[in-house]
């Protein structure tokens, strides 16, 4: 004799599963191929060589210029950690994320006026160019 209780309990715990980690993500059945072209936007812009924290720290970038702000290199961290529900994918050393990521040309980095120790980061003219392109596939 099957045991429906335990039957039911493996159910509710796949059903839990699937809802914990339905936020992480992108692309639903309606819209994977608009995400799979604002990836491959994003990406061909970044080097070969880039790493999946140069990209991530790329798209908190990007996401910061899209509401017109600079995002200083202390709180790149906490937004990309907000972005990844927790999960710290920028490693132990955001300045070296940074510096590469400058070395690509698509961000700059600028002296604080408020104070010289800190540093913001902003989009060159390519990274605009390459956010520009991204938001024409979601628009």
């Amino acid at each position: 004799m099957a045991d429906t209780g335990s039957q039911s309990d493996a159910d509710e715990a796949i059903e839990l599963e699937e809802l914990e980690f339905s936020h992480f993500r992108l692309a639903t059945k309606s819209n994977v191929l608009e995400v799979q072209h604002l990836l491959a936007i994003l990406t061909s812009a970044l080097p070969p060589t880039a790493t999946l924290a140069q990209a991530l720290a790329f798209c908190v970038i990007c996401k910061q210029a899209v509401s017109g702000q600079r995002v200083s290199a202390s709180d790149l961290r906490r937004l990309a950690e907000e972005d990844m529900h927790g999960v710290d994918i920028l490693g132990p050393s955001v300045a070296r994320t940074v510096r590469a990521l400058a070395k690509t040309g698509l961000v700059k980095i600028i002296a604080s006026e408020d104070d010289r120790r800190s540093k913001e980061l902003s989009l060159t003219r390519e990274g605009f160019q390459v956010l520009d392109r991204a938001m024409d596939v979601l628009s």
